[in-house]
């Protein structure tokens, strides 16, 4: 095993979302890929918001992805996996104490007691003089000892700031390259609130360092922290991991991703029917290829084939449509008796009880249809229960009501005739074909309106596969009712 060590760090605020999904894809692959150990942390100090059930959620949802991990939070109960836990941050609090003090006592961090009046003051008085980025002036870094104690022992709150270097930091972006930020344009930041709650970018770095973290692979938005990270790390003299920005995911007219565009939870799209094949399949092309044609990967194959080089430098576009294809072209490669499976919670939905063998001779008549599925109830009701018959629908184009009666009633007494009920669809199709020929009419005198009084859809399987899959009973009940009906 290399020594290559990353982490995703999601906050358990809610669901797991897509976008969370896509960065812990990239850092498990990159991980893999190279024999290292991929992380889970739970950023969970704003503990107002922070729920266990949110962490389970984030748990449950990785590994049914396939995500799995090799140190961090166990699924069920409080317990951890891994030797450089805890992995939650609220049981870190008193490591970050000590570090909070460090930075204090080595005069790299001070104790700020500006009220939110005095800095909203400082901000507004700033933007009168046409400064687009109020920051902090700095002025308590130049308050006494005497009088940092003074403050304290008049019980004043306070938060502790880092002291900002007005330098340029650069680093070599794993995917963006070569990086250069002005940190004169920063003021410095909150480490920690007045009520003792250390902030991000501080337990990030504390983590990460104790953790032996290597690489950070996370969302283009965070690279705004990434210089003041660097400096905290410098501060501690401890060299910083390497960092790697992916682009961003956005909606199709390029805005942020929201619900209405698919920024919604695993727990969501799974329910909606969408395979976890599908889903890792669509989240690893979101800005990476691996150069080549092939758009179908496995979990497997993306392993062996990922290099963090080949993802894209310029945002991704979120396209449902792709997802829908990438779904439909899973459905199609499982095992029918898998997918039926699968299935099962769809088909329960309808209060449907039938065995294997029915739900297998549907699914193979609508797999191809089927983009996620949720899809299951619409395309197969009728499978189940009788619709409701449009007698106009039962005419084919141009044809009359007396000559449809007339094919249905051919076709109806050749499939009544039949000692023993066809077990292919060819075998159906030629006995329809028989009743055409017999009777000196068009296709779509016999064909159309079996369809349409089998399925009660315009746009169903064959007439013969309908044939196939009905039960005998039910196909010669629903004709003959098409023929009273005319």
């Amino acid at each position: 095993m290399s020594n290559i060590r990353v982490r995703i760090a999601p906050s358990p605020t809610g669901k797991f979302q897509i976008g969370n999904a896509r960065t812990a894809l990239f850092n498990f692959l990159f991980a893999k890929k190279s024999g290292g150990t991929f992380i889970v942390r739970m950023e969970d100090t704003d503990q107002s918001r922070s729920t266990k059930e949110s962490e389970e959620n984030i748990l449950k949802s990785m590994d049914w992805l396939g995500l799995s991990w090799d140190e961090g939070p166990t699924i069920e109960g409080d317990g951890y996996k891994g030797s450089f836990g805890p992995y939650r941050q609220v049981e870190r609090l008193n490591t970050y104490d000590e570090y909070i003090n460090m930075l204090i006592n080595e005069g790299k961090a001070y104790k700020c007691f500006c009220t939110t009046e005095e800095l909203e003051e400082e901000r507004s008085k700033q933007k009168e003089k046409g400064i687009a980025a109020p920051k902090y002036s700095g002025k308590c870094k130049n308050l006494s000892k005497e009088e940092v104690e003074a403050n304290i022992k008049e019980g004043m709150p306070f938060t502790v700031r880092f002291i900002i270097k007005p330098e340029k930091v650069k680093f070599n972006d794993l995917v963006k390259g070569d990086v250069e930020i002005d940190m004169s344009n920063y003021g410095d930041p909150v480490l920690v609130r007045s009520d003792g709650m250390p902030l991000y970018n501080f337990v990030v770095v504390i983590d990460d360092l104790l953790m032996k973290i290597t690489h950070v692979i996370r969302g283009e938005d965070h690279i705004s922290n990434t210089p003041i990270q660097i400096q905290i790390h410098e501060a501690l003299g401890n060299t910083p991991p390497k960092f790697g920005h992916i682009p961003l995911t956005l909606t199709p007219d390029k805005k942020k991703l929201s619900k209405r565009h698919g920024a919604v939870s695993i727990d969501e799209y799974r329910e909606m029917g969408y395979l976890k094949e599908a889903l890792i399949n669509f989240l690893v092309l979101l800005g990476w290829s691996s150069g080549n044609e092939q758009e179908i990967y496995s979990l497997e194959e993306l392993i062996n084939v990922f290099d963090l080089s080949r993802m894209q430098k310029s945002n991704a576009i979120f396209d449902i449509e792709r997802l829908n294809w990438l779904n439909g072209i899973w459905i199609r490669k499982k095992d029918i008796n898998e997918i039926v499976d699968l299935s099962k919670p769809y088909f329960e939905k309808m209060n449907v009880k039938s065995d294997q063998e029915y739900l297998n001779k549907i699914m193979l008549l609508i797999r191809d249809r089927l983009k996620y599925l949720s899809q299951i109830p619409e395309l197969t009701d009728y499978f189940f229960n009788e619709g409701r018959l449009d007698k106009q629908k039962l005419v084919f184009k141009k044809s009359t009501a007396e000559t449809t009666k007339k094919g249905l009633e051919a076709a109806c007494n050749k499939l009544s005739s039949l000692g023993r009920w066809p077990e292919s669809t060819e075998d159906f199709s030629t006995i329809l074909a028989g009743a055409v020929a017999d009777n000196g009419m068009a296709n779509g005198d016999v064909f159309w309106p079996i369809r349409y009084s089998l399925s009660f859809s315009e746009t169903s399987p064959s007439p013969a596969e309908l044939l196939w899959a009905l039960p005998k009973e039910v196909s010669l009940t629903r004709i003959k009712k098409a023929i009273d009906a005319l």
